[in-house]
């Protein structure tokens, strides 16, 4: 049963009734069904009653929008949620039922073990699945709800374990919404509010109480706005907004939809309360973090594991056979997925080809390279680590196979992330990747104008092999360049690149995220020819005539600049690229190569390597090898020059009279010398660094020690700690099991009531001390106008079907006399009820309420009233007279035989004591007695005489008979009959 409500309630409800009854104006103002209305999300779980009591205190009950609480609940028991927020809030409070449209000022709870979602503005309702740890019903409400009401939707984190929430809020933000989380310090449990803030989408981390003031006052400040001119929506607002942007943060987002940026606009003027775009220009000149904010929302980094499922099984079943037809079993696929975010789209489309290989048993490998502008994002993906909440949109099945669980989450196998190389990009401004056999990129041009989006699948044509793979979102195209493409599967927008089309020029244009300061290529102009620089011209002809070929190298081999053919001498290697001389040197050259390169670095001068033998086309030819530093610059960025010169043969083996045989062990023994110098070196510099190493392996080994014998220390103590805990858990256990045992009981206990009080049919209201509704049942709304979120209202407050005032004051009057109080009452409708009020006495024999009782007589009261009719119909057709008395002989009825005898009214006779009746001839004391002992003794008496002047008839002679008979309708109650016959004779003197 739901404790007392705060004493204060009423009045707080009230309270708000009167402050925000202008309020009503702003609700009017969007009818349901006509115009959307903002509609607000509450996720909370354990700890979240609390803060849900604390929000919906303090929020206005006229705030024009819907409210949808979305909690963790017990899927096998039925929740008391609603009754319980109902205390708390002056809106009216529903269980959702499916398909039911939400309305403004209204509270929706989601009812247990099932998901609740939005579409097209009516709510539905989906049951949870079965497997345990997958139940996350905020990330699907907060998805659907993105969905269906995008920049009028509002979500608030509250108090709770887990992560539920955090996936659904990257939705919400994406569409426009504002995002709101509690304050972990305010919340009772900081799971869920710290997995919301650490997404970097939350709008507002405040207290509950915070919470609902600053959304009282974005909601007031929403329906003011509505019907004004939205100014930030101007061209030239745009464009000024944009060049403080590219000012402060190097990017330009001219080229994308004003749409979407004039609503991020104002979604930032929302938030910081800005009421003109002035005041948000000045604001963002004044504050860079504000810039760096707008730069992240305009990227809308949002997505998740194959989003859109049949668009991944289209790529696996027919865009991958497409582009692996011809390729073997060891093909390794080049794939780039521009705009990545945080790396949801790339592991999928890994994990789609090592299924696809898997299915068709071959060694397909992938090379992804995955880019995005926003750093924070490409970080998120590296980790290659997502929360819980992923098993919405991940089957059990490619969890098992393609993540290793962790604490908190789900970590990508070491092996598919190992094959993506993560980067930053910018597709619009940098150079593509190119041999590239897929580009996935979805959902990013969508955000571009027809211009730039132009552009942009032009750029991805020139990175694709022929035949490669575009896949686009579902909302996207690649508009009119269909003579660059053929289409894969249209729906799911998978575009093959046309293999006979020549391959574009790589454009150049300045694309939108190009820092303000690029230069541009300057134009011809006509003139006075310049004059030939004759010193340059005769040094570039001797270094091309005799300058041997060259490369500039960093410290680390890096090769940063190649002068003349080097091909004789380097050379790619299969595999990943690179451009290290340890990757590129031919096969002789590079040990001789790395330990020319030590000897410069080391000695600061320049080494010589004289007769370095190189295998170059099935044979070998010597070479001399020369590096020399090029700068004094610091060994990080020193910068050396290698030259390769080619050795004559004479020079390159001893001639004469040598034979051939020792010419070539001549020149296998040059070979061997060098590459022993180059071990002998090689060796002299690992000695050395393996004695630095041993010495600080000692260092580090003391300082183990040391930390091993504080670990012994604090392992000591944790076994102690551990101990303590188990017996408090054991405990626990108990003191649960107790516990559970008595919820049993008390659910039990509650069934039952609930039980009886239905099946009496009795309507039946319990007050408590304070004269609130503290339960009720089905049978109760009969005769009271009450529903669910009545409880804890005064019973004064609650329309009534009967009509009886004083309902109140007996109420109040059996309390004060702990007396009992019985009634009949009649409603509305004309149906009679019994009404009894009692005391309310607990098990401790305290009173503590009252109960009201409501027993339906509507067909006793029936069947009375048409007994008595028919009573009176027999008693009108007798052509006796006849009286009929009460117990205290006063006239209840009279005959029309008795009004025509004795020529008098019935208002005459009705109510009247029959001893006072004419001029009081009935007033016999005898005949009283026999009445009065007829209604004692229920004896019958006949046969008895009286004789009287009766006024307007003159003397009768009358013979009476009488039997006692039972009241029609009212139990316990007698009446007399009484018969008399006229048997009027000669005038008597005396009366018998």
């Amino acid at each position: 049963m739901p404790g007392k409500p705060p004493k204060k309630k009423e009045a707080d409800l009230k309270k708000q009734r009167k402050v925000h009854a202008k309020g009503e104006s702003l609700a009017q103002a969007l009818p349901a069904g006509r115009q959307p209305f903002p509609i607000v999300a509450l996720g909370a779980s354990a700890g979240g009653l609390e803060a849900l009591e604390g929000f919906f205190k303090i929020i206005p009950p006229t705030t024009g929008a819907a409210f949808a609480v979305i909690s963790h609940l017990d899927p096998k028991h039925p929740s008391m949620m609603s009754e319980l927020i109902g205390r708390f809030t002056a809106m009216q409070v529903h269980e959702v039922t499916d398909g039911l449209a939400p309305e403004p000022n209204h509270v929706y709870m989601i009812p247990p073990n099932r998901y609740l979602s939005i579409f097209r503005g009516k709510f539905q309702l989906k049951e949870q699945e079965k497997s345990p740890g997958v139940r996350m019903p905020i990330d699907a409400f907060l998805r659907s709800l993105a969905e269906d009401r995008g920049d009028l939707a509002v979500a608030i984190i509250l108090s709770g374990t887990g992560t539920d929430g955090t996936l659904g809020l990257r939705a919400l933000q994406a569409a426009g919404g504002i995002v709101f989380v509690q304050d972990p310090d305010d919340a009772k449990y900081d799971g869920m509010p710290r997995s919301a803030i650490q997404t970097g989408l939350a709008d507002y981390v405040l207290s509950v109480k915070e919470i609902a003031e600053q959304l009282a006052t974005l909601l007031e400040r929403h329906f003011e706005r509505k019907g004004e001119p939205e100014d930030e929506t101007a061209p030239g607002v745009i464009q000024k907004v944009l060049m403080v942007l590219r000012s402060k943060t190097g990017h330009d987002f001219s080229l994308y939809r004003k749409s979407t940026v004039g609503r991020r606009i104002r979604r930032r003027m929302n938030i910081h309360n800005i009421k003109d775009s002035a005041g948000y220009i000045h604001y963002l000149q004044e504050h860079p973090d504000e810039a760096e904010l707008l730069f992240k929302e305009l990227l809308i980094n949002v997505t998740n594991f194959f989003r859109d499922p049949e668009a991944f099984d289209a790529l696996k079943k027919k865009a991958l056979p497409e582009l692996l037809r011809d390729k073997p079993d060891d093909y390794i696929i080049r794939v780039w997925v521009p705009g990545c975010a945080t790396g949801e789209e790339v592991y999928s489309i890994a994990m789609v080809i090592l299924e696809y290989a898997e299915e068709t048993n071959r060694y397909y490998r992938s090379q992804i390279f995955a880019t995005d502008m926003d750093e924070a994002s490409i970080g998120k993906a590296r980790m290659a680590v997502f929360p819980s909440n992923i098993a919405l949109d991940v089957t059990e099945d490619r969890l098992a196979k393609f993540f290793v669980t962790e604490e908190n989450g789900y970590r990508v196998r070491k092996d598919i992330r190992e094959g993506i190389v993560f980067a930053l990009q910018d597709i619009a401004g940098d150079p593509p990747f190119t041999k590239i056999d897929l580009v996935s990129c979805r959902n990013v041009v969508i955000y571009m104008e027809p211009e730039l989006q132009k552009r942009i699948i032009s750029l991805f044509h020139y990175g694709l092999n022929p035949g490669g793979i575009l896949f686009l979102g579902p909302s996207e195209s690649i508009g009119a360049r269909m003579d660059l493409f053929r289409g894969v599967d249209d729906k799911w927008k998978i575009f093959q690149a046309k293999s006979a089309i020549a391959k574009e020029a790589l454009p150049r244009e300045g694309f939108i995220f190009r820092p303000a300061d690029r230069k541009r290529a300057k134009e011809p102009v006509s003139g006075p020819a310049k004059e030939i620089n004759l010193e340059a011209t005769v040094h570039s002809a001797l270094l091309s005539a005799f300058a041997p070929p060259a490369i500039i190298v960093n410290v680390r081999g890096d090769i940063l600049y190649i002068y003349g053919d080097t091909a004789k001498y380097l050379t790619p290697a299969p595999g990943r690229p690179g451009l290290n001389i340890e990757q590129m040197a031919r096969e002789g050259l590079r040990f001789s190569m790395r330990s020319a390169l030590m000897a410069a670095t080391g000695h600061k001068k320049k080494a010589v390597y004289r007769n370095v033998r190189v295998k170059i086309n099935g044979g070998t030819e010597a070479i001399d090898l020369t590096v020399m530093p090029l700068s004094p610059a610091e060994e990080e960025d020193a910068l050396f020059l290698f030259t390769f010169k080619e050795v004559p043969e004479e020079r390159a083996v001893t001639t004469g009279g040598q034979s051939e045989g020792e010419k070539i062990d001549k020149g296998r023994m040059l070979e061997l010398e060098n590459e022993l110098i180059y071990t002998r070196e090689s060796l002299e510099a690992t000695a050395e660094k393996a004695q630095a190493a041993n010495e600080e392996l000692k260092s580090a080994n003391e300082e183990l020690q040391s930390s091993n014998e504080e670990l012994h220390s604090t392992n000591e103590e944790l076994e102690t700690s551990r101990e303590e805990l188990q017996s408090l858990n054991e405990e626990l256990n108990t003191v649960n099991s107790e516990l559970r045992s008595k919820m049993e009981q008390l659910s039990h206990s509650e069934s039952d009531m609930k039980n009886l009080l239905d099946s009496t049919e009795i309507a039946t209201v319990f007050l408590d001390r304070d004269f609130h509704v503290k339960r009720f049942n089905a049978s109760a709304t009969r005769v009271v106008s009450l529903i669910p979120s009545d409880v804890g209202r005064p019973i004064d407050d609650v329309t009534l079907k009967i009509d009886y005032p004083p309902l109140s004051e007996h109420a109040r009057d059996v309390m004060d006399r702990l007396s009992h109080f019985e009634t009949e009452v009649k409603t509305k409708e004309d149906a009679w009820f019994s009404m009894r009020i009692v005391p309310y006495q607990s098990l401790e024999n305290v009173i503590d309420g009252v109960v009201m009782t409501f027993v339906d007589i509507t067909d006793s009261k029936r069947a009375a009233a048409e007994r008595e009719v028919f009573f009176e119909n027999i008693v009108q057709t007798v052509r006796n007279p006849l009286l009929v008395l009460d117990e205290d002989l006063k006239i209840v009825m009279a005959n029309k035989a008795f009004l025509e005898l004795f020529r008098v009214r019935r208002e005459e006779t009705q109510g009247h004591m029959i001893r006072n009746l004419g001029g009081h001839e009935w007033n016999i004391p005898v005949l009283t007695e026999l009445l009065s002992e007829v209604l004692k003794t229920g004896k019958v008496f006949e046969d008895f005489k009286v004789e009287a002047d009766f006024p307007s008839i003159g003397w009768r002679t009358l013979v009476l008979n009488a039997r006692k008979i039972r009241a029609i309708g009212e139990e316990g109650r007698s009446l007399i009959l009484l018969a008399m016959e006229n048997v009027t004779g000669p005038p008597a003197k005396t009366t018998n």
